[in-house]
């Protein structure tokens, strides 16, 4: 699926990681069709590392369903209200 990224939203360090959240725009292909390393290289023995497995869920749901991390979930669920932060939001978790 090709996107286009239109904004950064969120940094999180987690346990002194760095990650980013961006908002992106769906322009063309079929989602979740990839074949790239998070969908042939799974590592289901080390239990640090996550699983891939997109899915399209309505913005309500975000807060009750799994959604890691939840400020987020949390953080979306308030920019589809109120519209998007001027600035990324910074989230520190342990």
């Amino acid at each position: 699926m090709l996107v286009t990224v239109t904004k950064l939203i969120a940094e999180v360090w987690n346990k002194g990681n760095q990650q980013f959240y961006f908002l992106a725009r769906a322009e063309e292909g079929v989602f979740g069709s990839g074949d790239e390393e998070e969908y042939t290289n799974p590592r289901p023995d080390d239990l640090d590392v996550g699983t891939y497995r997109p899915l399209w869920m309505p913005v309500s749901e975000l807060t009750t369903q799994p959604v890691l991390p939840q400020e987020i979930a949390r953080i979306v669920m308030k920019a589809h209200l109120d519209g998007w932060p001027e600035k990324p939001v910074v989230i520190f978790e342990e």
